[in-house]
């Protein structure tokens, strides 16, 4: 009698897995193609099975978010000085738009809370800025600001094409913009210029 060899198990479902699977199928087929029922074909399961681990859609993106921004706390130890420390976070942030090109959209309107899903960073950065003399909420802001700015200046990114440089007067201008390589050197200038604005106030 030949012997039957038994079927492999399927990995079980947890919440961890169906965020990994949704970041996948978002990065692939953007937001406007992300359905309920694409995740579950990810996942090998129908996908009202995704529903015992997410209450809903909404929850399930508000899940993606902390996914991604539990990425920031990868790496090298945050400098101890705070320009050094907002300019390695603008960085990760930059690098995050670059992994998730379909879903790094989400954090442009992410919950305060999912900001807990990047607390290590988040607090050595909090330090860095109080040991640079910024006071209580100041210290807040300047890391509310460099954020806003780096997810902005990704959701603001030109694209299409752009008229020769020959047949218009902005062309110069407008091709330069469409180059990946101006595109960092305009994200450092503004971040040097951002953190330049941040210095703390002196105390009369």
């Amino acid at each position: 009698m030949a012997s039957v060899n038994p079927s492999p198990a399927r990995e079980p479902l947890t919440r961890r897995r169906v965020l990994s699977a949704a970041l996948d199928v978002i990065d692939r087929d953007g937001l406007d193609g992300f359905t309920m029922r694409r995740l579950g074909a990810a996942l090998g399961v129908e996908a009202m099975a995704v529903y015992r681990h997410v209450p809903s859609k909404a929850a399930l993106l508000d899940g993606v978010i902390e996914a991604m921004l539990a990425e920031l706390n990868v790496g090298d130890p945050m400098p101890a000085d705070w320009r050094g420390a907002l300019s390695t976070l603008a960085r990760r942030h930059r690098a995050l738009e670059r992994r998730h090109p379909g879903a790094y959209a989400l954090l442009a309107g992410m919950p305060a809370a999912a900001y807990a899903a990047a607390r290590p960073v988040v607090a050595d950065i909090l330090s860095s800025l109080a040991e640079g003399g910024f006071a209580g909420r100041d210290a807040a802001r300047a890391l509310r600001l460099v954020v806003r700015f780096t997810i902005g200046f990704a959701l603001t990114r030109p694209s299409g094409d752009v008229p020769p440089p020959h047949s218009d007067p902005l062309g110069p201008v407008l091709a330069g913009l469409a180059d990946p390589a101006e595109e960092d050197r305009l994200f450092e200038v503004g971040l040097a210029a951002l953190l330049d604005g941040l210095a703390p106030a002196e105390v009369p």
